[in-house]
Order: C-alpha cells, then structure tokens, then sequence
C-alpha cells in the first residue's frame, strides 16, 4: 500500500493488477465484521483507481485512509515515521499555473536557535523559517544536527530553502551589529504588547532550560512572551516559533 501511495503522489497510475488486487482484499474483510471499515476503504481506492480521470489527490486521500483502516485492524499505531517524504516533481494539469509574485519581508528576521536538543524541533522550526520568509536559520553549536532523518522529515524540505549556519550568538552579533536581538522567554514583554524592529534576531532556547541566562542578562536583548490563558504555562518550542514569527510579520 505504501508503494501504491508513492506511485501516486507522482501521479503514477498502479497497475491493472493492483486494483483487482484490492477489489480481492476488500471482499475478504468484508466476511469478518471487525475488517468491515477496511473493506470499505480498500473498495473506495480500488473504485476511484478504475476510473481515469480520478484527480491524484483524491486517490492519495482514499490511499492514505484505507492505510489507517488497514493499520487500525492489525492494532498497529499510526508513527511520524510512516509519512511520506514530499516529492519534488510537481504534479501535471492541464491548465498553465499562474506565478504569484510573493509580497517583500516587511522586516529582515535572523532566527536564532540555542542548545536545542530536539532533532524534530530543528526541523519543525525551520519549516515555519522558510514559510515566514526568515532570511537567515543560524543554529548554536550545541544543537541537535539538522541533517538527521527526524529533522529531514519534519523541515519537509524546507531545510533546502534556507540559509542555515552553525555560529555562536557572539558572532552572530557581531556580523549584525544593527540587528535588535529579541528573546522568545517567560517573563517578557506580551508579544502583542512588543514593538518588533524592521532588522532583528529572534532567539529561542532549549525546550528544558529555555534561553541561556547571560543571553538574557545582556542589557541590550528584549524579553518577549507568548501569554497563556490555560492552565499549562509553556509550549513546544517549534509551536513558539511560529506564534512569534506570525506576529513579527504581522506587526
């Protein structure tokens, strides 16, 4: 089923014998209650897959659920790991699309990440960098290897889009000395409180410890907080990043 999910997601059409395959599997579950839910997605995939002018979306949707219908019947639970990686090739239409000029950065935003140990926050940090059109992802050199398979997976590709450097927050300054350096910690300024600057370098610490206490204690660097208004008082570090960055845009 995975090899059919990929076949689709290039637009690939599966073989005559796939879906006779399918429409075999579907009535065999359909003889036992508990498979019920499965032979039904397996029967919806192989109906859409008979028929030509299906949209490759529509099927990798009916793919991907009688997946999960699949999984849920052999008790196996659903894994980030069992996603797909994105595919390069863009998928055919018969109509030319249309190139949208994008908008320039309202401000030029360095997002800066210290001691993260998380290679899946790297990676979900650095997919809400590219959207938010961050110009510059630079990592401390104590965080975790955004080349690692778990980071790959959660960036989505978007490690490719960005310029990312492994540099102390020192240098960093140094190499922007006109940049305001804004830390992502409790006890700040309410981000909707904060006036954001046109240059500047988010900072945002370890999912644990948070920010480094001399990067704080430095008179020049301005706290910021995301309120909360429920019981928990903190949130994952990739969620903060995007909350922060949406407002910096926004502002």
């Amino acid at each position: 089923m995975l090899d059919l999910q990929r076949g689709l997601r290039r637009t690939e059409r599966p073989a005559v014998g796939m879906v006779e395959l399918l429409h075999a599997a579907a009535e065999l579950s359909q003889e036992d209650v508990k498979a019920l839910e499965a032979s039904n997605r397996l029967r919806a995939l192989a109906t859409a897959l008979e028929r030509p002018l299906t949209p490759a979306p529509d099927l990798e949707w009916l793919c991907d659920r009688a997946i999960a219908a699949l999984e849920a019947l052999c008790g196996v639970a659903p894994a980030d790991w069992d996603l797909l990686p994105p595919t390069s090739a863009a998928a055919p239409s018969a109509q030319p699309r249309k190139t949208v000029a994008k908008p320039a950065p309202l401000a030029e935003i360095t997002l800066y990440l210290e001691n993260l140990r998380s290679p899946f926050n790297i990676g979900s940090i650095s997919r809400s960098a590219a959207a938010f059109g961050c110009s510059r992802l630079c990592l401390s050199p104590g965080c975790a290897n955004e080349q690692h398979p778990r980071s790959q997976r959660a960036a989505m590709g978007a490690l490719g889009m960005l310029v990312i450097t492994r540099i102390s927050l020192f240098e960093l300054r140094r190499q922007q000395p006109n940049a305001v350096v804004v830390a992502l910690e409790t006890g700040g300024i309410p981000l909707e409180e904060f006036r954001f600057p046109r240059q500047g370098i988010l900072v945002l610490g370890n999912e644990e410890l948070g920010i480094d206490p001399s990067t704080l204690a430095a008179p020049d660097v301005r706290r910021v907080s995301i309120p909360s208004y429920g019981d928990k008082a903190t949130l994952n570090v990739g969620v903060a990043a995007g909350i922060a960055l949406s407002w910096w845009r926004a502002s």
